[in-house]
């Protein structure tokens, strides 16, 4: 799931968002946290 949204982000994920996500998925999820960032 993570590896997914995470292409979708792509540079922001390399910038560090994966570290971010990997904190908050547990407690907000994948989908609100990329769905915030990309917009």
């Amino acid at each position: 799931m993570l590896l997914d949204n995470a292409k979708k982000l792509g540079v922001e994920v390399r910038e560090g968002t994966r570290a971010t996500a990997l904190q908050v998925v547990p407690d907000v999820g994948t989908r609100d946290l990329v769905g915030e960032r990309c917009r």
